[in-house]
């Protein structure tokens, strides 16, 4: 079996996550992923709960939480900077055998030792923070709000 781990803020988790995900479970049929939350306390640029966001992924990754493919769990970083929470993620999963990341992450990580899956480029266009500047003059975000920024 072949342990990845995908950490990020995932504020908000988006169908680019989730089609992340599909994806690598897809080119590595032995894998199990962890989706790593960073559990940071929310603030103007980390809007959404942790609760919300593992609701959010478990809606969206049923089928492979329920057949253990997926694992949704959180890591909290050491300390708010690139070092600590990479620091954090490597002493969360010693045993990981590679990283899930972006290619604006990806270097960070192979510099700290991990091996690296990079997201494929078709990805690239959504952003959790262009739809975190979307809702950013909403209220209250509804279901049906987050689903047509997000889903």
């Amino acid at each position: 079996m072949t342990l990845l781990v995908y950490p990020g803020r995932f504020q908000p988790p988006h169908k680019g996550h989730f089609k992340a995900i599909k994806t690598c479970l897809e080119k590595f049929p032995d894998a199990k992923i962890i989706v790593s939350i960073d559990v940071r306390k929310k603030d103007e640029n980390n809007p959404f709960t942790l609760e919300f966001r593992r609701a959010i992924f478990e809606k969206y990754l049923s089928d492979f939480i329920d057949c253990g493919r997926v694992v949704i769990s959180c890591h909290r970083c050491n300390e708010l900077s690139v070092n600590g929470c990479l620091t954090a993620i490597k002493d969360c999963y010693p045993i990981a055998d590679g990283i899930i990341a972006g290619k604006d992450r990806a270097p960070l990580f192979r510099n700290f030792g991990f091996n690296v899956i990079e997201i494929p480029e078709r990805y690239y266009n959504l952003s959790s923070s262009k739809i975190r500047e979307k809702i950013k003059n909403k209220n209250k975000i509804t279901t049906d709000l987050y689903q047509s920024f997000c889903c």
